[in-house]
C-alpha cells in the first residue's frame, strides 16, 4: 500500500477513534465541534448543541430511526449506556446498535462536510502522523550474510530465493512480525534464516522454536539440512526427562548462569511443550496487567502458577529457560485469545463473541508478553499461511502477539477500544426459534479498513504465491450438486424441524451436527427414531461417498500413476470403509493409504514418501486433519476431493496447499468439492466462497469498508429453512423501507413548514411591535419639529433636544427590525433548502406533500399483491433447480472425463 498524505476526502474513522481522542487534547475538540454542526447552533454566542434547530441543522430529522434521539448520540458519544427499562434485552441491544449506527452515519457527515479548511488539514496531520507514519523495511540496503547456511538441502543445490531473503530481512529489521506466506513461498526456511540471523548478530542467545506436533520432526531436519553446524536443543513436548536433562546439564555447564538451556544455541519444542511451562512470581504482576481485560485473576494463577501437586519434573518456568526470541509456525492455532468483549465496563459491543479463550492462546499469549517485556518489546516471530479469518477478535489477538505494547500505546488498550475504531455491528434478518423472520445484531463490516490496512502491514507481510513467483500448477475447482437420497432428506428435514423449535445454541448445534453427518453418509447418524444402514454401507448408502469413490476408480484406471486425495475428516472405521469398497471395485490394497491422528510420525512419512514417488503404487490416499497442515503430497497428485467442508474458511485453503503447490509434476491440479443439493453443504461453501474474497480484502485496499460477517451455525438457520413465503415476505419488507423513508421525509416537510410559519409569526409579531414602537418616536419627532416652527429661537433647543433624543431611541429600534426581517429572509432561505425550491408558495407545496403520501400509501398496500408471485417464482427456482441435477453414475462419467482431459505433466 502507498504511503502518500492522506487528504480527508480519504479518510474515515469513528466518533471513538484514536484520532477523535487525540483531537480532544489539542486545539481542536472534534467531539463538541459535531454537536455544534448537528445541533445547527453557534459555539460563538454560546448556545446550547443539546437542542438541534430543524432549520438551521445540516442533518434532516429523517436520519434518526425511530426512538433515536439527538440525547441518544450525545450519550453514545461521551460513552453512556443506552438502555430503556420499559424494553426488553433484545430491544434494547437493537436500540443500541441503531444508535451507534446513526451516531457513525452523522459523524462521517461532519468530517466531510462539517470542518473549516484549517481543522481538515489539523485532521489530516492527525491521522496521518497516526496511521501513515511506520517505517519501512530498507530491503535495498540491508546486509542478508547468512554465516553457516548450506549449499545443498537433501543432496540439491540450495539458496533462499528473493521472497525467502525479504521474509527474514522483514523480519530483523522490524523486530517483531509474523510472516503471512501462502502454501509453497517456503516460510519454514525463511523463520530458520531469521532466527540465525538474530542469533549471529547479537540480537538474541537462547531462540525457541515452537511448531505443531506433526510438524516437528521436519523442522529438525530442516534446520540440520540449513544450518548442519547449529547447536539444536530439542526439547519435544518437555516431558519428564527431557526436564530431568535440561536441569542436569545446566549444573554442570561451564558457563553456568542458572539459565536451563545453553546460550548462543537453538531449541525447538512442540506446542504441547507450552502447557509444561509456567511463570515465576516476579513476572505475574505484569502479566496481570496484559491479562487484565482477558482473563479473571483466578484464570491466570491457574494459568501461570503450578499447582501444589505438581513435581519439579513436571513443569519448567520460562525464566529459567533463558529464552530471549520466540519463533512460531502455524501461529494461527492460537488466535482464540479473545472471544468476547469484557472488563471494558459498559461497551457497544459487550454482547459480540461468547465463549473463552483456549488455554493454548492464553500461555501463548503470556510467552509472547514476556519476551517483549525483557527484549524491548522485540524477538516474537510468528508464521502462518491464514493467521486469521475476518474477525476483530483474531486480527487484534495476532497484534497483540506481533506488535506487544507497541499496539496497545497507539490507543487500542484493550479489544474494546479496538472494536470502537474498526467494527460495525448491523441489524440483519434471521429467524427466531418461534420459525418467525425477525432481526438481530451481528458483526457484519470493518471499518476504517485504510487505517486498519496499514496497522496489519506493519506487523505482517502478507505474500502469495503468484507474488513470490512461485511456480504452482494451475487449480482448476469442480463444485458439484448431488440430489440426497430419501433417507437422508427424512433425517434431514426432521433436523430442520428440530432447528425452528430449538430454544438454545445447544440444540442448534447438534442438530447441524447431525445434518452433517447426514450429508457424508446416513450410517454416521444416530436416532432412535430412524433406522440407518450399517456402516459396512458407509459407501453405497452416500450419494457423496459414491460420486467420490467411483471417480476415484475412474480416474486411477486411466491414470494410476497420478496422486488422489480423498480428504474425510472422520475416523479410521469410515477409513476402513472407504478402503473397502475401493478394493472390491478392484483397487489393489497396496494402492491405498490411510493418514489419520492415530498414525504415528514415523507411518506417517513412510506413507507421505510412497504417495510422493511416481514409482511407488500407492497413489489414493484418505486422510483427515492430520494431513491439512505440514503434509507435503505434491510429487505427483492430480484430485482433491474434500468430503466435509469445516466452520473455518481457512482450512479448505490449508487442505488444498497439500498437492497446490510447487515441486508438483502435474501442470494441473483438481479440486473438487462435492455438495449435497439445497443443504447445509451448499451453504457452507457459499459462506466460505464470501469470506475467502473478505479475507482478501483486508489486505487490498477495496473501499473503506469490508464485510465480515461471521459464520455462525446460529445464524444459518434462516437459509436453512427453506419457506419461499418467508422470503417473500423479507423480500416486501425490504422494498417497503424506501416508501416508508418518503413517508417520514413527507411528515418533516411538514413539520418544517410548521415550524417556519410559527417562527415567522413570532418574528412578525415582534416586527410590529416595533414598526409600532417607530411609529411612535416618528410621531412625537414630528409634532416637535411642528412645534418648533412657530417658537422663539431661543426656546429652539428644547425641542431639538426632544427631536434628538426621539433619533436616538429610533435608532436601534430600526436596526432590530432590519434583524427581524433578515431573520424572516433566513428562515424561508433555510426551509427551501430543506424542502425544495420547486414550489411557488405554500400552498402549492402542501397540496404536492399531500398528493405524493397518497401515492405511497397507495404503492405500500399494493406491494402485498406481488407476494403469491414472488411464492410461485421462488418454489419454481427451487424445482428448476431440482430438475438440472444429475444422476451419480452420470456425474462419475462427466467428472471423471474433464479431469483425466484436462491433466497433463
Amino acid at each position: 500500500m502507498e504511503s502518500s498524505f492522506k487528504q480527508i476526502s480519504d479518510i474515515h474513522f469513528s466518533l471513538h477513534s484514536v484520532i477523535t481522542r487525540q483531537s480532544e487534547c489539542t486545539e481542536i475538540d472534534l467531539k463538541e465541534l459535531f454537536y455544534f454542526w448537528v445541533s445547527g447552533r453557534s459555539v460563538k454566542e454560546g448556545e446550547d448543541y443539546r437542542d438541534i434547530d430543524w432549520l438551521t441543522s445540516p442533518i434532516s430529522r429523517t436520519d434518526f430511526p425511530d426512538d433515536i434521539t439527538w440525547p441518544d448520540i450525545i450519550d453514545y458519544a461521551e460513552g453512556l449506556p443506552c438502555k430503556k427499562l420499559s424494553l426488553s434485552q433484545t430491544e434494547n441491544d437493537e436500540r443500541k446498535i441503531l444508535r451507534m449506527d446513526t451516531a457513525e452515519a452523522l459523524f462521517d457527515r461532519f468530517l466531510h462536510e462539517g470542518l473549516s479548511s484549517e481543522q481538515r488539514n489539523s485532521v489530516e496531520q492527525t491521522w496521518n502522523h497516526t496511521f501513515n507514519a511506520f517505517t519501512p523495511v530498507d530491503y535495498d540496503n540491508f546486509d542478508y550474510t547468512l554465516q553457516g547456511l548450506s549449499p545443498t538441502y537433501n543432496g540439491k543445490k540450495f539458496s533462499l530465493h528473493e521472497q525467502q531473503k525479504k521474509g527474514f530481512a522483514y523480519l530483523c529489521s522490524k523486530g517483531n512480525g509474523l510472516l503471512a506466506y501462502d502454501v509453497g513461498v517456503g516460510k519454514t526456511a525463511t523463520g530458520i534464516a531469521a532466527i540465525m540471523y538474530q542469533l549471529q548478530h547479537g540480537k538474541c542467545s537462547r531462540p525457541l522454536i515452537i511448531v505443531p506436533k506433526a510438524v516437528y520432526s521436519k523442522w529438525i531436519h530442516d534446520i540440520r539440512e540449513l544450518f548442519p553446524n547449529v547447536t539444536l536443543n530439542q526439547l519435544e513436548n518437555l516431558n519428564k526427562d527431557i526436564i530431568d536433562d535440561l536441569r542436569m546439564n545446566s549444573v554442570f555447564a561451564e558457563e553456568n548462569d542458572s539459565q536451563l538451556l545453553p546460550a548462543a544455541s537453538v531449541s525447538i519444542c512442540t506446542a504441547e511443550a507450552i502447557e509444561k511451562i509456567y511463570f515465576s512470581e516476579e513476572s505475574c504482576p505484569f502479566l496481570e496487567e496484559s491479562f487484565n481485560h482477558i482473563i479473571t485473576k483466578k484464570k491466570q494463577k491457574e494459568y501461570f502458577t503450578p499447582s501444589a501437586g505438581l513435581s519439579l519434573e513436571q513443569y519448567v518456568f520460562f525464566e529459567e529457560l533463558g529464552i530471549d526470541l520466540l519463533l512460531v509456525d502455524e501461529a494461527h492455532r492460537y488466535k482464540n485469545l479473545i472471544k468476547k468483549v469484557s472488563g471494558s465496563g459498559y461497551s457497544e459491543f459487550s454482547r459480540l463473541g461468547f465463549g473463552e479463550p483456549s488455554s493454548r492462546a492464553v500461555k501463548m499469549f503470556a510467552i509472547t508478553e514476556y519476551i517483549h517485556r525483557h527484549n524491548n518489546e522485540k524477538n516474537v516471530f510468528l508464521l502462518s499461511a491464514t493467521p486469521f479469518t475476518n474477525s476483530p477478535m483474531e486480527i487484534y489477538t495476532t497484534l497483540l502477539f506481533t506488535s506487544g505494547n507497541e499496539i496497545r500505546s497507539l490507543g487500542y488498550k484493550d479489544i474494546n477500544d479496538f472494536l470502537n475504531e474498526f467494527a460495525e455491528i448491523k441489524i440483519e434478518w434471521t429467524v427466531n426459534n418461534k420459525n418467525e423472520v425477525v432481526r438481530k445484531t451481528v458483526m457484519k463490516n470493518f471499518r476504517s479498513l485504510d487505517a486498519l490496512q496499514r496497522i496489519i502491514q506493519n506487523y505482517i507481510d502478507k505474500v502469495d504465491a503468484e507474488d513470490a513467483h512461485i511456480n504452482r500448477p494451475q487449480k482448476e475447482t469442480h463444485v458439484i450438486k448431488i440430489e440426497m437420497t430419501s433417507l437422508q432428506k427424512k433425517i434431514y428435514d426432521a433436523q430442520i424441524q428440530r432447528l425452528t423449535e430449538a430454544p438454545g445454541l445447544d440444540a442448534i448445534f447438534s442438530a447441524m451436527n447431525t445434518m452433517r453427518m447426514c450429508l457424508i453418509s446416513p450410517t454416521l447418524v444416530k436416532d432412535k427414531n430412524i433406522k440407518v444402514p450399517d456402516l459396512s454401507q458407509f459407501v453405497t448408502a452416500s450419494p457423496k461417498m459414491l460420486l467420490v469413490c467411483d471417480t476415484v476408480i475412474s480416474i486411477y484406471k486411466v491414470k494410476p500413476d497420478c496422486g488422489q486425495i480423498i480428504y474425510l475428516p472422520r475416523g479410521v472405521k469410515e477409513f476402513t470403509a472407504v478402503k473397502q469398497y475401493l478394493i472390491k471395485n478392484q483397487i489393489p490394497e497396496e494402492v491405498i493409504g490411510m493418514m489419520n491422528s492415530a498414525t504415528t510420525e514415523s507411518r506417517k512419512g513412510k506413507i507421505t514418501k510412497a504417495f510422493n514417488d511416481p514409482t511407488s503404487p500407492l497413489k489414493i490416499l484418505i486422510g483427515s486433519e492430520t494431513i491439512s497442515e505440514g503434509v507435503d503430497l505434491n510429487g505427483n497428485s492430480l484430485v482433491l476431493y474434500n468430503c466435509m467442508l469445516g466452520w473455518n474458511p481457512t482450512e479448505p485453503v490449508q487442505v488444498e496447499g497439500r498437492l497446490w503447490r510447487q515441486g508438483n509434476r502435474q501442470k494441473k491440479v483438481h479440486i473438487v468439492y462435492p455438495l449435497m443439493y439445497n443443504s447445509l453443504d451448499s451453504l457452507i461453501y457459499q459462506k466460505h466462497d464470501e469470506k475467502a474474497s473478505r479475507i482478501d480484502a483486508i489486505w487490498e485496499y477495496r473501499g473503506d469498508k469490508i464485510n465480515v460477517e461471521e459464520i455462525n451455525p446460529a445464524e444459518l438457520k434462516f437459509d436453512l429453512i427453506k419457506s419461499p413465503e418467508m422470503k417473500a415476505d423479507i423480500i416486501l419488507e425490504q422494498r417497503a423501507i424506501p416508501l416508508k423513508r418518503e413517508l417520514k421525509i413527507i411528515d418533516e416537510s411538514r413539520s418544517l413548514i410548521a415550524l417556519a410559519d410559527e417562527r415567522s409569526a413570532a418574528i412578525y409579531q415582534e416586527m410590529a411591535s416595533l414598526q409600532n414602537q417607530i411609529d411612535q418616536l416618528n410621531a412625537e419627532i414630528q409634532a416637535a419639529e411642528k412645534k418648533n416652527e412657530g417658537m422663539p429661537e431661543a426656546f429652539r433647543h428644547l425641542t431639538e433636544l426632544v427631536t434628538a433624543e426621539a433619533i436616538a431611541e429610533r435608532k436601534p429600534l430600526e436596526q432590530a427590525l432590519a434583524a427581524k426581517k433578515k431573520s424572516i429572509a433566513l428562515i424561508q432561505a433555510n426551509l427551501q433548502k430543506k424542502i425544495g425550491t420547486q414550489y411557488k408558495n405554500k400552498t402549492e407545496c402542501l397540496a404536492a406533500l399531500s398528493r405524493r403520501q397518497s401515492e405511497l400509501e397507495q404503492q405500500i398496500e399494493l406491494l402485498q399483491q406481488d407476494r403469491p408471485k414472488l411464492i410461485q417464482e421462488f418454489s419454481a427456482q427451487y424445482t428448476q433447480q431440482k430438475a438440472q441435477l444429475q444422476s451419480i453414475p452420470k456425474l462419475v462419467k462427466t467428472l471423471s472425463k474433464n479431469i483425466i482431459e484436462n491433466s497433463a505433466t
